[in-house]
């Protein structure tokens, strides 16, 4: 797999970043073509929560200034995400070419890249998409969500899969790099119906694919749905598993432009550990990125304190205890044998447990000593 950074990188020469914007687009499940409440999971801003104007130039240059704090460069990517960026009821594409001409031809826009429903793709806007991508590249991101007709149903989604097939095949087609948008932990889902829905994205060609938890978020049916019935959500652990087998999936090639999503706090109902960015990116981290072991150590003292520390080499490590060059508490306390060890797959894990050990009272610590030695550690 690839990342968003690596990908532009390599095709555009430097690293990019999004400014999300909206025209004041809507849906067809919002105007009552399909239906007026929207997807089971959409918030009342149609995920665009943090976007801005696409002709507001002052709020553009917030966002701008926001992004300095991390990213120096001067291209971004327009990144239209509210709503179906391409669903235009009165059949005005016109209206649709000028806004993205008046975008895509900024000095500081990079790339366009326009989410949308496959069933919002007619053969006009196919070719002013083909248009578009001939300034500047274009992307088209497709909310699939999910291939499990229990799901599709449930969610409201309202177009057939085969709907998106073609749409990815005729976008293609035309040059334009497709991405697809994937919620794992739909309710009733298993880890196997996620996993046949990323192989279908795969076997239908998508160049890029979103990864994305369910959020649970205010004022939307889902959360209503939650209140009553509490459908499980995973928990950090089980999201980075499901997301690690998902990932095994994927071909080098393919670009991952999201491994969490990022719900807006205010909004957000569960599962609450999403909103804490930091946490959720290493668990990923963690997951996807070989590692060597961690261990969580007990020491045992000449005083007959006990010490906890934590160490990608134990052996190492504890021979700078002796020698004074470990730590404080061991250079007064001088250590005499390892009575106790943990192995982790990452440091971050390592890291909870021993802090977790440290909290424990003597008698409990000795437990796990003793609990050691009789299984033979």
């Amino acid at each position: 797999m690839k990342t968003t950074n690596e990908f532009c990188q390599t095709e555009y020469g430097q690293k990019l970043y999004k400014i999300s914007m909206n025209a004041g687009f809507t849906c067809p499940n919002r105007d009552g073509k399909l239906g007026k409440r929207g997807c089971i999971f959409c918030s009342e801003g149609g995920s665009g929560d943090f976007s801005v104007p696409y002709n507001d130039e002052e709020a553009i240059e917030k966002e701008k200034e926001k992004l300095s704090r991390k990213y120096h460069g001067d291209k971004y990517i327009a990144y239209f995400q509210s709503f179906s960026n391409t669903y235009v009821p009165d059949g005005d594409v016109d209206r649709l070419r000028n806004i993205y001409l008046t975008t895509i031809n900024r000095k500081d826009v990079a790339v366009l890249s326009i989410a949308t429903r496959p069933d919002c793709l007619t053969e006009e806007i196919y070719e002013l998409l083909k248009e578009l991508n001939s300034i500047k590249p274009v992307w088209v991101e497709l909310g699939l969500q999910t291939t499990r007709k229990e799901s599709v149903d449930y969610i409201r989604r309202g177009y057939d899969t085969k709907v998106y097939d073609e749409a990815i095949k005729r976008l293609n087609e035309i040059g334009i790099h497709t991405i697809t948008h994937v919620i794992l932990f739909l309710p009733n889902e298993t880890i196997d119906d996620m996993k046949r829905t990323v192989q279908h994205v795969v076997e239908l060609g998508s160049k890029g694919i979103k990864l994305q938890l369910l959020h649970v978020l205010k004022n939307t049916d889902l959360a209503i749905e939650y209140e009553k019935n509490s459908f499980k959500l995973p928990t950090l652990d089980e999201y980075t598993k499901a997301l690690k087998a998902c990932i095994d999936l994927l071909p080098e090639n393919m670009v991952v432009h999201r491994l969490t999503g990022d719900p807006p706090k205010k909004l957000l109902v569960e599962p609450k550990w999403a909103a804490n960015k930091k946490v959720v990116l290493n668990a990923v981290k963690d997951v996807l990125a070989p590692q060597e072991p961690y261990y969580v150590y007990i020491l045992m003292c000449e005083d007959g304190s006990l010490y906890t520390g934590s160490t990608n080499d134990i052996k190492l490590r504890f021979n700078k205890h002796q020698s004074g060059k470990g730590a404080k508490y061991t250079r007064s306390h001088p250590p005499v044998e390892i009575v106790y060890q943990e192995e982790f797959p990452s440091k971050r894990k390592a890291l909870q447990r021993e802090i977790e050990i440290k909290k424990m009272s003597r008698s409990k610590k000795l437990e796990l000593v003793r609990l050691n030695e009789k299984m033979g550690n």
